[in-house]
């Protein structure tokens, strides 16, 4: 091997064996390791004594999702008196009204150990999903989510928003059946109030959908934005 080949490799090698050394080594010039922090809390750059950190927002919504998942899937325990359009305000409870009118109810997400916070109010006591959702908060937005953008759905269904309505009225409808005492089934197998006839578990599309449509698209459509002043990275 040519000297200047060993020379270069024998480099490399000392540069690499430098670059991994033992994450439990102390820092440079101090006696010990770093000192993680107890809580994620960090003072802002531009207000003296204010943190630069808040997300009880995003949390909110995180836990309206959850819950409106949970509540999907015990639709068929309400009165056989509940009406397809009390089920749709059911669920809109969750993505229309939000903390700001169901702030008082407990929340329904557990946790090990539990958490802190026992109601919606404690989290964030005026939030909801629809105003954050694809197409509602688009300020940020790379394509016009309610004019064309939206594409791959059936006629009528312009929107992300118009989308999570259609579900909910498949669902209400479901509902109202299954409590009324209509029995469903696909290919002879029984389905849940959230199944449509042809096999589709809503209860799963509806809580993709939204951590898809509101909590990534408002990661990495609005917080990561960085062409608009006030917005984002901006």
């Amino acid at each position: 091997m040519d000297i200047k080949y060993k020379v270069a490799l024998a480099g490399f090698c000392a540069l690499g064996l430098s670059a991994c050394s033992s994450s439990d080594d102390p820092i440079p010039g101090s006696d010990t390791g770093p000192d993680a922090p107890t809580t994620y809390q960090f003072e802002s750059r531009f207000e003296a004594g204010e943190s630069s950190v808040s997300y009880s927002g995003q949390i909110a919504r995180h836990v309206l999702i959850a819950d409106l998942n949970s509540t999907i899937a015990s639709l068929d325990q309400e009165s056989a008196s509940t009406t397809a359009s009390d089920f749709v305000d059911i669920l809109n409870s969750y993505y229309q009204d939000g903390t700001a009118v169901i702030g008082g109810n407990s929340l329904k997400i557990s946790t090990t150990p539990k958490t802190l916070q026992v109601s919606y109010a404690d989290v964030n006591g005026d939030k909801n999903l629809v105003g954050k959702i694809a197409g509602n908060d688009d300020v940020t937005d790379h394509k016009d989510w309610d004019n064309g953008g939206f594409k791959g759905w059936e006629a009528g269904i312009a929107s992300p928003d118009a989308l999570i309505q259609d579900w909910f009225s498949t669902l209400a409808d479901n509902a109202a059946a299954e409590n009324g005492g209509t029995a469903r089934d696909f290919d002879g197998e029984p389905l849940e109030v959230y199944h449509t006839d042809d096999g589709l578990d809503l209860k799963q599309l509806v809580q993709k959908f939204l951590l898809g449509a509101v909590a990534f698209s408002q990661a990495a459509d609005d917080y990561l934005d960085d062409d608009t002043e006030g917005k984002g990275l901006l």
